[in-house]
């Protein structure tokens, strides 16, 4: 019992205990008894033979995300943890269950319609080779990297192709997409990653331009929408400040609006420097959340001028983004089966019909008018 309270006790404390050290590291005595090892391990720590460390799961790793083979413009920093509260007991960032570095580039554009961007994940659902057409001056050097994705994954396998079409769906929307370091097929509906959203917990993103492309100097693009049957509860986005030394006025932050959220950032945020960093969390029932998500951050791109070699300017870019873009834009809004017209469409021959009745009705009683007077 005495163990159960002590292990409760240090998990609430974890999460205010970075800058003094691990709490795992401060469980064993020196020297170490049989009672610190089993102390270790049913608080979730683990225990190397002489004392006690930090999950594995807290250690810092460096790892990109491919797709067929390629390096996407993801990377797990710390991949999302299986148990979530371990966080906790990490050293650093005790509060991020999955941090990621992005590294936008224009081999990753999201496409049409915009054709206008540097994103961090192959667009499924898309044709980028559109662009190359579009933007010569911006994609040029990039065109042979460009690739029509509007059946990935698994483009060639037709009974997922198949399945698809009859859900009125693409296989972007119903093939996997968690687990992505080990999936060399994993679906990136419209360039979006995905994950989990848990209570009093967040999901870290650091952001990098590429190359020359500084991410601080450009405006930026952030959105993410709840998954279809996801757990309710609105969420936010935030500047993620770990150690503190940025005040908490000076962050920016935005939350959902009906169900999704989006925030486009002017150029020249350079609080961290030539990169970003944010934090996507719950912004209430934060006490049993538990949201699957999809986001995606990119960054604006423009023509340089051919004789300062610098962009244009980029004044009105979020004004002419599709703020629409989710993955769900990407399902067929009509069953397979449906033979009729959209409410939307109008009948011309209808509408002329009605407006001669109309015009016949006006007639008479303007004569009727007339007559009277």
């Amino acid at each position: 019992m005495a163990n159960h309270f002590f292990c409760v006790v240090a998990l609430a404390a974890a999460a205010v205990h970075v800058a003094q050290g691990s709490i795992c590291n401060d469980l064993a005595t020196n020297p170490a008894t049989s009672s610190d090892e089993a102390l270790c391990r049913t608080t979730g720590c683990e225990w190397n033979g002489r004392r006690c460390t930090e999950p594995a799961a807290c250690k810092k790793q460096d790892r990109v995300i491919k797709y067929l083979g390629r390096d996407t413009g993801l990377w797990t920093v710390r991949k999302p943890m299986p148990i979530p509260e371990h966080s906790s007991l990490c050293f650093e960032n005790p509060e991020c269950t999955a941090i990621y570095k992005v590294k936008l580039s224009t081999k990753m554009t999201t496409g049409p319609p915009n054709c206008n961007d540097m994103g961090m994940l192959p667009p499924h659902g898309r044709d980028q080779t559109v662009c190359a057409q579009r933007e010569q001056a911006i994609f040029a050097p990039v065109r042979n990297d460009l690739r029509d994705f509007r059946n990935h994954p698994y483009p060639d396998v037709a009974f997922k192709q198949n399945a698809a079409r009859q859900n009125n769906e693409v296989t972007a929307l119903r093939e996997e997409s968690t687990n992505c370091w080990n999936n060399n097929n994993c679906a990136f509906p419209l360039g979006f990653a995905s994950d989990i959203m848990h209570k009093n917990k967040a999901v870290c993103v650091i952001v990098e331009g590429d190359g020359r492309d500084k991410v601080g100097t450009r405006w930026v693009e952030i959105m993410a929408s709840a998954q279809k049957g996801s757990g309710g509860g609105s969420f936010c986005v935030r500047d993620w400040n770990p150690d503190g030394t940025i005040d908490t006025d000076q962050q920016d932050e935005a939350c959902t609006k009906e169900g999704d959220l989006y925030e486009c950032r002017e150029s020249g945020n350079n609080m961290f420097g030539e990169h970003m960093m944010v934090k996507f969390f719950a912004q209430d029932n934060t006490d049993d959340a538990h949201i699957e998500f999809n986001w995606r951050i990119v960054a604006s791109k423009l023509p340089e001028d051919a004789e300062t070699k610098e962009e244009k300017d980029a004044e009105d870019w979020c004004q002419f983004r599709d703020s629409a873009d989710y993955p769900l834009s990407l399902m067929d809004p009509f069953p397979g089966d449906f033979a009729g017209r959209p409410v939307f469409e109008v009948d011309d021959s209808g509408a002329q019909t009605h407006g001669s009745t109309l015009g016949v009705v006006a007639a008479a009683i303007c004569a009727a008018v007339l007559h009277l007077a």
